[in-house]
């Protein structure tokens, strides 16, 4: 085998090496984003889900002005 095939080979194992490591990068930001976009919304939906039971627990919890109550 000749230095310049092999130098070809090695090139070529670079190059491939080299796209499919760029393919790796662009689909682990896209499942990244993926989970930080999931995340925030399951977030703001935990907290809205928060403030509709504070707003229940407010109306139910008020002191009662009846004298006679017990």
């Amino acid at each position: 085998m000749s230095v310049g095939l092999v130098a070809v080979q090695l090139q070529f194992g670079l190059y491939v090496f080299g796209y499919l490591s760029k393919l790796a990068f662009h689909f682990m930001f896209i499942v990244v984003r993926l989970f930080v976009v999931v995340s925030s919304v399951r977030l703001a939906c935990n907290v809205l889900r928060l403030c509709e039971e504070a707003d229940f627990g407010a109306q139910n919890c008020q002191h009662t002005t009846k004298f006679d109550a017990k």
